[in-house]
């Protein structure tokens, strides 16, 4: 996985209504990523999805306090790596936002 940046305006809360608590966490793939600044977070795979011919990825960081999600545009290099992009645009932020939440309500 190449370097990744995390960002406020790419953070979005799922409102699910599940419950995200770290002994559920055990269930998931957990992926590390590395931030700007070197730091390492890891984080639980909560979703991966396809919305428009893109794949993406919905992220949860492990070590921390609320429930906010991470979503990034995904794209698999070979069997054993990937590349995660930030979603750029705001529309497509928001769309991909709104398919992820449909996905979750249809899942309930």
């Amino acid at each position: 996985m190449s370097k990744e940046h995390m960002n406020d305006e790419h953070v979005c809360s799922c409102g699910c209504g599940h419950n995200h608590e770290q002994e559920e966490m055990e269930e998931y793939n957990v992926v590390t990523l590395t931030l700007d600044d070197d730091r390492e977070v890891e984080c639980a795979v909560i979703e991966l999805f396809c919305f428009k011919e893109k794949e993406y990825i919905v992220l949860m960081p492990l070590e921390q306090e609320d429930e906010e999600l991470m979503i990034y545009q995904y794209t698999e290099e070979d069997d054993e790596s990937f590349h995660l992009d930030i979603i750029e645009d705001d529309e497509e932020f928001e769309q991909v936002c709104e398919y992820f939440e449909n996905l979750v309500a249809d899942e309930q």
